[in-house]
């Protein structure tokens, strides 16, 4: 009980930034891995909340029912948003993977066509 009121009043965990240049595939990989974390852990907090809530009676200085159901559907919005958000960066990331890709095929057979070319100005010499 004590750990949903906690809960309910505290702080966004923020989100580093994580770049997802080819260069830095690592960290890239890394952040879907944290989001889902934060997705778990918040249906987690929303399965507690809705068990307290049962059984739950209002006292002085404590939040009321009602307000308690307004505080859990309103991480149920928060993580439908992050779960929407997620799927955009996941098929953000995987564009940009295709991209990067498709831009080492087109340079490996440029330098191959190069290579061929220089083997050829070379045989005629």
């Amino acid at each position: 009980m004590i750990l949903l009121v906690l809960a309910l009043q505290a702080q966004p965990v923020p989100l580093p930034h994580v770049s997802t240049h080819p260069g830095n595939p690592a960290a890239a990989a890394a952040y879907p891995a944290r989001r889902q974390n934060l997705v778990t852990d918040g249906r987690a907090l929303i399965v507690r909340s809705q068990v307290a809530r049962t059984g739950y009676k209002a006292a002085p200085g404590r939040p009321r029912k009602a307000e308690l159901d307004a505080a859990t559907a309103e991480l149920k919005r928060a993580l439908d948003a992050m779960n929407a958000m997620r799927e955009m960066q996941s098929l953000r990331l995987q564009m940009a993977m295709e991209r990067v890709s498709k831009s080492e095929e087109v340079l490996s057979t440029l330098l191959k066509k190069l290579g061929d070319t220089d083997k050829g100005i070379a045989r005629k010499k």
